[in-house]
Order: structure tokens, then sequence, then C-alpha cells
């Protein structure tokens, strides 16, 4: 199931890239290929919509962020707590797997850089909500925050959208960036020793 999830991750950023470049049929059919693989891509296209769908409207920042947290919390819940709920009534195997949740700490940094992040944005001093790839990256953000609140698959999906974080670290520029990424890449060695040991 990784290693599916893996190639269809990896064809999902490829539809992304189509996409932004304005190939809309071929971006379809990788969309599609991809959701063929493995189903949990449907959740990542949803979030893609949504990211699309709200790059357009003309709220406020404000707005915009608290509408990226309410839907990570309502993802979440339905992948969490409610997910053997939800899978039992239709008798899909998937509700008898393990829970998959990680320790909190983890996942402690990528909240610290939404929070940083959020009060760029709020300041005025970060303007990113209008493209979709930005409020796409926020959503998995979201998603990673509420997941340490509530419980869930946050490990699963950081690692199906590590790119995406990474990708969105560069989001912070001049000493604020340097000093958070440099924490960054600590943090990602401290994990790896930790693995190895």
């Amino acid at each position: 199931s990784q290693l599916r999830l893996s190639f269809a991750m990896s064809l999902f950023i490829v539809a992304i890239y189509l996409f932004r470049k304005k190939y809309i049929f071929l971006s379809i059919l990788f969309f599609i290929f991809c959701s063929l693989i493995h189903t949990s891509i449907l959740l990542f296209l949803l979030f893609l919509l949504f990211s699309v769908i709200l790059s357009k409207l003309g709220l406020k920042d404000f707005y915009k962020i608290l509408l990226i947290f309410i839907s990570g919390l309502i993802v979440n819940l339905l992948i969490g707590p409610w997910r053997y709920t939800i899978l039992s009534s239709f008798g899909d195997r998937r509700a008898d797997y393990d829970d998959f949740s990680s320790p909190a700490i983890y996942f402690l940094i990528y909240a610290l850089y939404f929070l940083i992040v959020i009060y760029l944005i709020l300041k005025g001093k970060l303007k990113i909500l209008s493209d979709y790839a930005y409020i796409y990256a926020f959503s998995i953000f979201s998603l990673i925050i509420s997941s340490l609140l509530l419980g869930g698959y946050v490990s699963r999906f950081v690692v199906a959208t590590q790119f995406f974080i990474i990708v969105s670290l560069f989001f912070l520029k001049g000493r604020v960036g340097v000093l958070f990424h440099s924490v960054y890449i600590l943090y990602l060695c401290i994990l790896w020793i930790g693995f190895l040991i």
C-alpha cells in the first residue's frame, strides 16, 4: 500500500505541474490514473479542488486561513476519529487497520512553522494566499495540526506530502527563513540519527 501511495503521489505531482502549465486534459488523465493506483489520491484531489476555488475568492486572508484550517479539521475527523465508523458502514476492510498515529513531538515543528507563516500573513508581510499551490500546501499543514490535536493518520500524510512540505518551507525569507530552515535541517538530522540508533 505504501509503495502504491508513493508511486501515485509521484504522478500526482506531475499532474499538478501539468495543471499549472495549462495542460488541462493531460493533467486530468494523470489525476484519474493516480486515483486508480491508490484511492487516497481522491482526498488530495479534494484538497486541490478546494485550493483552486479558494484562491479565486476575494476573501480577506484571515477568512482564507480560517477556511483552510476548517478544511484540515474536517478531513482529519473523517480519516481519524470517525474513520472506523465511516468505513465499517461500507464494510471496508481498512476499518480494522491499526492506528498509525505517531508521537506529537515529531510534528510540532510543522505546527510551529504554520503558526509563524500565519502570523506573517496576518501582519501583511507575506502575500501567498492568491495562489492555489500555496493554499494546497497550507491545507496539508492544517491537516497535520488538527491531527496533533485529535489524533489520526498524520504520519502517513506527512510522508505522502513531504514534497509539498519541503517546497512550502521556502515561503519564509530573510533572517526568519534562515533560522527556521537551519532548525528544520537540524530536526531532520536528529530524526535520522534516532532512526538509525
